[in-house]
């Protein structure tokens, strides 16, 4: 390791440095105590800035996972001020898909960040250890990434370093996005410098490779390239370098109809092919609408979910009423097909009654996420005739689920017969 005071190489992380004489670095281990509240339990893993411990908050107690700079990396002031602003971003986002930053802080020449513990398996561990994700569970995990990483943009933030090992899940199925060590702000300059490279090149889309301007498109890139590896187990450009990785990047079209991508299920293959798009104009303007063609593939695809699956996938707290919750269908229904399927019949031959449309209006303010789900989508097959219904779907384009922003979306659109 390096002195975190003047950077020179050091024989041992417990010697003074024979330069400047600064006293050795802090040595972190299971008992240490961080400012007087963060008991070390164990180390969770190493990344590039730090390492990762779980840790025992004494004041609130409870565990957490404390990420703990390098020494060596702390005497460097780029990687000091990237490790404030990825406090300084991720504390703007509050999802159930992004883990939460409680706090930071400096103890001594220790900076940390104590997080939400997540009590899981990151993705890219798991495939390696048992291949491709099950169809249900990969439809969830993508879904879910998705989700998080709108609220991610909706905040104003690029994440710039989206892959498998920075996605937790953990045991009840919920998938969180982890670490902004080079997220950016939208607009902000200043964290990288002009044609510097920063990220993972597997997951860089071609802009970010050549150092050019960035906007929210190089993270639809990089969801694409997930996706891709959630449902197949390897990822569309492999090399045996870096450099070998990047020429593919640049160069070579994804295979989607050859080798790996031939597990993918065909609805999800035209959504990739539009993600992966070299020149970023062809790809999805946002991860809102890629986020909407998943879906839309996942209900053409028609995979059942097991209910507790399905249940993490929704990212809306359940119901709260005493009225008992409706159990969660075995699959959504396909686009096209309402969950009251006579409904729908009935309304494609028949002006809809106004009773009908009221129904649907206010079940479109229940508690129940899955009824608010079935009410847009019920009102997505009246197309123009759920007019009178445009408030509550233009409110429901905000609402906490995804499914449900995602058929007020298609409401929207047949409503105004696109």
């Amino acid at each position: 390791m390096n002195c975190p005071d003047c950077a020179t190489p050091l024989p041992a992380a417990s010697l003074p440095c024979p330069r400047c004489t600064a006293p050795p670095a802090p040595t972190v281990r299971a008992g240490t105590v961080i400012a007087g509240r963060y008991v070390i339990e164990r180390e969770l893993g190493q990344g590039g800035m730090g390492t990762v411990f779980r840790a025992h908050d004494r004041v609130l107690d409870e565990a957490v996972a404390l990420k703990v700079l390098r020494t060596d990396a702390a005497a460097s002031p780029e990687a000091v001020r990237r490790f404030r602003s990825e406090v300084k971003l991720a504390r703007r986002v509050r999802h159930r898909n992004v883990c939460a930053i409680h706090d930071y802080g400096e103890d001594g020449r220790l900076l940390f960040i104590a997080m939400e513990l997540v009590e899981g398996t990151d993705l890219r561990a798991q495939m390696r250890a048992h291949g491709p994700l099950p169809l249900e569970e990969a439809w969830s995990a993508a879904l879910q990434i998705a989700d998080g990483l709108a609220a991610i943009h909706d905040a104003g933030i690029m994440h710039r370093d989206l892959k498998t090992s920075n996605a937790m899940r953990d045991a009840a199925g919920v998938v969180r996005l982890m670490d902004f060590g080079i997220a950016k702000e939208w607009g902000a300059e200043g964290l990288t410098a002009v044609g510097k490279v920063v990220g993972t090149p597997e997951y860089m889309s071609p802009e970010q490779i050549r150092g050019a301007p960035l906007d929210f498109r190089t993270d639809v890139y990089s969801l694409a390239v997930l996706v891709f590896e959630l449902f197949t187990g390897s990822l569309p450009f492999q090399g045996g370098s870096p450099m070998d990785v990047i020429l593919k990047q640049l160069r070579e079209e994804p295979p989607l109809d050859s080798g790996a991508g031939e597990r993918l299920p065909p609805p999800l293959r035209e959504v990739l092919r539009r993600g992966l798009c070299k020149d970023r104009e062809q790809r999805h303007p946002s991860v809102e609408q890629l986020r909407l063609e998943l879906w839309q593939a996942w209900q053409q695809a028609a995979v059942a979910m097991p209910p507790e699956l399905l249940a993490a996938t929704f990212v809306t707290p359940p119901p709260t009423s005493s009225a008992p919750a409706e159990p969660p269908p075995a699959a959504p229904a396909p686009l096209g097909a309402s969950p009251l399927a006579a409904a729908r019949d009935w309304a494609e031959d028949f002006e809809p009654a106004e009773s009908v449309i009221e129904r649907w209006r206010t079940a479109l303010s229940s508690a129940d996420p899955q009824l608010r789900f079935r009410a847009a989508n019920s009102l997505a097959d009246l197309g123009a005739a759920a007019r009178p219904a445009l408030p509550e779907l233009t409110r429901a384009l905000r609402d906490d689920s995804m499914f449900v922003r995602s058929a007020a979306a298609l409401a929207l659109k047949r409503l105004r017969g696109r």
